[in-house]
């Protein structure tokens, strides 16, 4: 998390309050926060809708745009994803010893859960 100094001006108008960030932070991200009085036009259907299709529209930019930086890191072999953290043969092969997967998990010293999900991969 990045720590900003955050300071804000109000800007009034009859229909909604804006809390605009100043120097730096509006340099940083350019964002602004809205904030509707109640009976105002924004809380009309129309117009909340058209603030969540807006909205919906910059998640999937962002969305795509990280989908796009992924794979690029991917070609570059630079993103290789969480190293498996449990042994999947070591989980099979006490299972072929004749254990149950309670004793598996105590025995390995992990959930249950995680045993089950490599047992049933194996299948």
């Amino acid at each position: 998390m990045v720590n900003l100094p955050v300071q804000f001006g109000v800007a009034k108008s009859s229909e909604e309050n804006r809390l605009k960030p100043l120097a730096p932070l509006s340099s940083w991200c350019g964002t602004y926060l809205v904030c509707f009085k109640r009976g105002s036009d924004a809380y009309r259907p129309g117009k909340a809708d058209m603030l969540g299709v807006f909205a919906e529209f910059e998640t999937n930019l962002r969305r795509e745009r990280q989908i796009e930086g992924i794979a690029k890191a991917k070609a570059a072999g630079v993103y290789k994803g969480r190293p498996a953290s449990i042994d999947a043969a070591s989980v099979r092969e006490l299972k072929m010893q004749g254990m149950g997967p309670t004793e598996i998990a105590k025995a390995l010293k992990i959930g249950r859960a995680s045993v089950y999900r490599v047992l049933d991969a194996a299948q």
